[in-house]
């Protein structure tokens, strides 16, 4: 039977056979014989009254516009999310009415976080190097609630092993009836590149050194 079905396909049915259960995936008629019309897919696995898998229950549905817009919708956010984990950025929502502040996996791994963390403003603050980095992280969110200002700003924050790294900070506020409701932006270590740059500067002051 694989044999005859799209590699996709027979990828989804050994999953499912492994045990994998609701497995949902759109399916095109151009990679069948059998249809004309793309469906949905449901899979899941068949059991024996022992428990043991014996097979896989399908089920195929006609595609509606609905569903294939969120098919669409999660491969995508899937492709982001893979995208930023491979570039180290994590984004982060903070509701300024209920004071929550929530972000990505991504962001737990660029403060050394355990990844059941639960995140304040005020611990996300206490991160960044006191002194001029603290001060500017929590003026541009200040400016970014109560002026609506967006920012961009390079800054040095201590991950919880006391490793300290250069992050890009990039930040805007989102507004419902005229008022700042949340804020919303995403961060990036960027210590390789600071790192570069700072190596290549030396270079060129070594190469063309002033003479007194």
């Amino acid at each position: 039977m694989f044999s005859k079905l799209a590699q996709n396909l027979q990828t989804q049915l050994k999953y499912s056979l492994d045990g994998l259960r609701d497995i949902k995936f759109k399916y095109k008629a151009k990679n069948c014989n059998y249809t004309t019309t793309d469906s949905i897919w449901h899979l899941n696995p068949w059991k024996d009254g022992y428990g043991n898998i014996i097979g896989v229950v399908i089920k195929v549905e006609d595609i509606s516009k609905t569903q294939e817009l969120e098919l669409d919708l999660n491969r995508t956010k899937l492709i982001l999310n893979q995208k930023s984990a491979v570039a180290k950025i994590g984004s982060w929502d903070y509701d300024v009415q209920s004071k929550s502040l929530h972000w990505t996996p991504v962001v737990n791994k660029i403060y050394g976080v355990s990844a059941d963390y639960k995140p304040t403003l005020d611990t996300a603050y206490g991160f960044y190097l006191e002194g001029k980095f603290r001060t500017t992280i929590k003026k541009v969110i200040a400016d970014a609630i109560h002026s609506g200002k967006p920012w961009n700003e390079k800054l040095q924050l201590k991950q919880l092993d006391g490793t300290i790294i250069w992050v890009n900070s990039i930040g805007r506020p989102k507004y419902c009836d005229a008022k700042c409701t949340r804020v919303i932006g995403t961060l990036q270590i960027i210590t390789d590149t600071i790192e570069q740059k700072t190596t290549q500067s030396n270079l060129r002051s070594n190469e063309y050194p002033l003479f007194e």
